[in-house]
């Protein structure tokens, strides 16, 4: 196997599994604590603009815009994910109860606040 190929089937394999992972966080995001959905939505998109750069590389098309794409959500992604970690710490902090389910906070779940 040729460099090229080795490294052709290592960017498959790496992207296959950033895209099954996009795939579980978006499912698990799209339940919580807003802006849950956003955050799911982000992920999904990520996922998609890796699978597209994968398919564009194997057949031999420029991907550098795709790339700075996928770099764009990712940001996107982890601040929203930052604010969203933010405004739970708040919420514990304050004492008030899960949304969800109306348990009380746990202060040992976040222990800095």
């Amino acid at each position: 196997m040729s460099n090229e190929t080795v490294l052709l089937v290592a960017n498959n394999i790496t992207s296959l599994s950033i895209v099954i992972a996009c795939w579980w966080l978006a499912h698990q995001y799209a339940r919580a604590f807003p802006p849950g959905r956003l955050i799911a939505a982000g992920f999904a998109l990520l996922g998609f603009s890796v699978l597209i750069t994968m398919f564009a590389r194997n057949e031999g098309l420029s991907t550098a815009w795709l790339v700075v794409g996928s770099k764009g959500l990712i940001g996107v992604v982890l601040v929203l994910i930052a604010f969203r970690r933010h405004a739970l710490e708040r919420r514990v902090a304050q004492g008030k109860p899960c949304e969800f389910c109306g348990a009380d906070p746990d202060p040992e779940a976040l222990p800095h606040v």
